[in-house]
C-alpha cells in the first residue's frame, strides 16, 4: 500500500486520543465515560494505524491502563450480546491478553447460538481469534450454512461475504460483488441498499466485502472524495458530511481509507 491516507490517519489519532480516560477507557465524547464499545473502536483505530503507517514517534499505547479498565469492566460480569462478547475478547487479545480472551471465549460462548447472520458472523470472529476449541458453541459448515441468507441491509449483505468465504461456504461472488456495488451512490458512498442515502459505515462494508471477494467499487475516486469528505476538523469521521464525529465513524472512515489504498 502507498500509505497515501496517513495524514488523515493521524488526524483521527489526535481525535481518538482525546477521548481516552483516567480509568483506562474510551468514551464517545471528553466529556462522557469509558463505554466498551467505545474503548473497542478506539483500540482498533490506534491498531490499524500502527499497521499502515506506524504510530508517531515517543506514542504507544498504554496498555496495562486499557487492561486495567477491561478487567474492572468484566469483572463485573455484565449481560453482553454476542457483539458485545466479541469485542471484549478482541480486546483482550489487542491488549496482550491472550489467556483471559481464550478463558472468556469458554466461559461466555456456551449459550450462544448460530441463528441469524449476525450470530454467525461474530461467533467466527471469536472462533479466529481464540481458536475453535474455545468456542463451545461453534457450529459445523452446514449449520453455518443454514444460518446466513444473502438478503437484509448492506451490513448484514457484508456479514455475509465475511462467514462465506472464511467458513469456506460455497456461494455466488459475482453476484454477490454486483449487487454491493450497485449500492454505490453518485456521491461515491453508499446506501444500504442500491438507491438509498450514502452513509459512512456503509463504505467501511461494502469496501471490505468487495476487498474479501477480490472486487474494487466502481468508482474508486468518487469513494475517496465521500469517505474523506466525512472527516471534520477536529480530525473525527462523521456519518456523513454534515453530522457530528464520534469514535464509531472514526473507525469506519480509518477503515474505509485503507481498504481504498488497495482497492
Amino acid at each position: 500500500m502507498s500509505k497515501k491516507f496517513s495524514s488523515q490517519l493521524y488526524k483521527a489519532l489526535d481525535f481518538v486520543l482525546r477521548r481516552q480516560k483516567e480509568d483506562g477507557g474510551f468514551g464517545a465524547t471528553p466529556k462522557l465515560p469509558a463505554t466498551l464499545e467505545d474503548t473497542y473502536h478506539a483500540l482498533g483505530i490506534i491498531g490499524m494505524i500502527d499497521t499502515y503507517c506506524g504510530l508517531p514517534e515517543g506514542l504507544a499505547p498504554n496498555t496495562r491502563e486499557h487492561a486495567r479498565f477491561l478487567k474492572t469492566f468484566l469483572g463485573g460480569k455484565p449481560e453482553l450480546s454476542t457483539k458485545g462478547i466479541y469485542q471484549s475478547i478482541w480486546c483482550l487479545d489487542a491488549l496482550g491478553l491472550a489467556d483471559e480472551a481464550r478463558n472468556f471465549a469458554k466461559e461466555r460462548t456456551p449459550g450462544l447460538s448460530c441463528s441469524s447472520n449476525i450470530e454467525a458472523y461474530y461467533i467466527l470472529r471469536i472462533s479466529r481469534l481464540v481458536g475453535r476449541e474455545y468456542v463451545k458453541c461453534m457450529p459445523d459448515k452446514e449449520q453455518m450454512k443454514k444460518a446466513i441468507a444473502f438478503k437484509g441491509i448492506l451490513m448484514r449483505r457484508w456479514m455475509y461475504v465475511y462467514v462465506s468465504v472464511f467458513a469456506a461456504l460455497t456461494f455466488d461472488s459475482t453476484d454477490v460483488a454486483q449487487w454491493i456495488k450497485r449500492c454505490q451512490n453518485y456521491d461515491g458512498g453508499f446506501g444500504f441498499l442500491p438507491g438509498t442515502t450514502s452513509f459512512l459505515e456503509n463504505c467501511h462494508f461494502a469496501l471490505g466485502a468487495l476487498d474479501l471477494l477480490g472486487e474494487a467499487p466502481w468508482d474508486t475516486a468518487g469513494a475517496i472524495k465521500f469517505v474523506t469528505g466525512c472527516q471534520r476538523k477536529s480530525g473525527g469521521f462523521s456519518r456523513k458530511a454534515d453530522a457530528a464525529p464520534f469514535l464509531d465513524s472514526t473507525y469506519h472512515g480509518c477503515s474505509a481509507l485503507i481498504l481504498l489504498d488497495r482497492a
